[in-house]
């Protein structure tokens, strides 16, 4: 039952012995008046947590509300006014704003970060249910044509991120870096020409950019920089072009997928070239100055495959997977492990998927990794490197359209399906749909 009401939306209600002002239309929530004893020879006189005092007056048998301001606080809410102590006001809480999710990456159960489009960079802290709004101000105010097609993100822990975005003249990329979680960002753009980019940092100041430059048939240009302030600055390391014909120079052929560093000085390129029995696989022991063909084994019957490389996952600078996806008769996956920090690579058992879907090798489980197939009809799950596989049918089948598998344990995987995010906490013989919203 509303106490006092007024045409700008503002009401008072009574609970028990307390007073609180809420908004009919809803939105914010309704704020307790707190009494003033220092006062109580007025008529009434309240005082919310907003530091406002709120008077109500006997105006010859009319009800009166009004805001006055502390001190120092301007007035911001206009005179109310009740014809009824009996008016009765529904307050209907304001519905969820959801939000469509294209990539998430989780750092534990609960704490992860997330993108959506058109381009925003969120953040949760309970398992993916809500998400905090944390993108630069300078994409969300701009008018430039930022898609998640075209912006490539990088989280390394709870408060480190990259983002590499248009940076609005069709040509360049500017960097933007955070350091707290995304409550602030700097930014600084590239100066070699490219509209596309994977990051890999081995901490919060030591990284390096995989820039694309174009492709041709079966060919690609790009460029290697690296960095050593956190981002603020890049500089060109190596590129791809048929005009670099220099010792050391990475290749112009062969479409590159990704890059990865395990140390200072060793790092990969990965990609894939239309050649039977070779793995796309090249190694820099420089700091990414000059490159070197690295030659792993073929996995016995697919002596003669087509490959897709990945760029390897390490969650010691000692141990890491390579994800090879091969082609011939059937597709297969095999996961090749280093526990020497890359100097050999060891094929592990292809595991074989009529519909290679989704896969993930999660940076905090050495040897662990999840594939799904495209069916969501079965999931197969490594913990020896790809040495063993485990299949799960999870039930019921998987149904969505699938964007992204992102896996933090053998238990713990969440999928970004096209308006929707599924999780298991049981190594993915159940899923729970989540609905996303942003936090209010």
């Amino acid at each position: 039952t509303a106490l006092w009401a007024g045409g700008s939306g503002w009401f008072i209600y009574g609970q028990g012995s307390d007073l609180y002002l809420a908004g009919a239309r809803g939105g914010a929530p309704a704020q307790k008046l707190l009494p003033r004893p220092e006062t109580a020879a007025d008529p009434l006189l309240w005082v919310s947590g907003q530091g406002l005092i709120y008077r109500a007056a006997n105006n010859e048998g009319m009800a009166q509300l009004r805001l006055l301001p502390l001190a120092g606080v301007p007035a911001v809410t206009p005179t109310a006014q009740a014809a009824s102590p009996e008016v009765t006001a529904t307050v209907t809480p304001a519905a969820p704003v959801t939000v469509t999710l294209t990539a998430i990456h989780m750092l534990d159960a609960q704490m992860g970060w997330g993108m959506a489009n058109p381009v925003r960079v969120l953040r949760t802290t309970d398992g993916g249910q809500t998400w905090q709004d944390v993108t630069p101000v300078e994409i969300t105010a701009s008018s430039r044509d930022v898609t998640v097609a075209n912006t490539n993100s990088y989280f390394r822990d709870a408060l480190h991120a990259w983002l590499a975005v248009p940076n609005g003249d069709g040509n360049h990329l500017r960097i933007y870096r955070t350091s707290d979680g995304g409550q602030s960002w700097q930014s600084a753009d590239i100066e070699p020409e490219g509209m596309g980019a994977q990051f890999s940092f081995i901490d919060d100041q030591h990284g390096w950019l995989l820039l694309h430059q174009g492709v041709a048939a079966g060919s690609e240009a790009v460029t290697v920089l690296g960095t050593a302030d956190g981002g603020a600055t890049w500089q060109a390391l190596n590129s791809a072009n048929p005009q670099n014909t220099q010792a050391g120079a990475l290749p112009f052929g062969g479409d590159k997928s990704g890059i990865a560093f395990s140390d200072l000085q060793t790092g990969w390129v990965t990609g894939a070239e239309p050649v039977d029995g070779l793995v796309y696989l090249y190694v820099t022991h420089d700091g990414g100055r000059t490159w070197q063909p690295q030659k792993v084994d073929m996995p016995k019957g697919f002596e003669k495959a087509q490959t897709g490389a990945q760029p390897p996952v390490f969650s010691s600078p000692q141990d890491g997977l390579l994800p090879v996806v091969l082609w011939q008769e059937q597709t297969a996956i095999v996961l090749y492990r280093t526990q020497d920090g890359g100097a050999t690579w060891t094929a592990g058992e292809p595991f074989s998927a009529p519909e290679v879907g989704l896969m993930a090798c999660p940076e905090r489980a050495p040897g662990l990794a999840w594939v799904i197939y495209s069916s969501g009809k079965e999931i197969g799950t490594t913990k020896d490197g790809g040495a063993t596989w485990q299949k799960v049918t999870p039930q019921p089948a998987l149904q969505d359209a699938y964007i992204q598998l992102d896996a933090l344990d053998a238990q713990h995987a969440w999928i970004v399906g096209e308006g929707a995010l599924l999780r298991t906490q049981d190594g993915g013989q159940t899923w729970e749909r989540i609905e996303p919203s942003l936090a209010r």
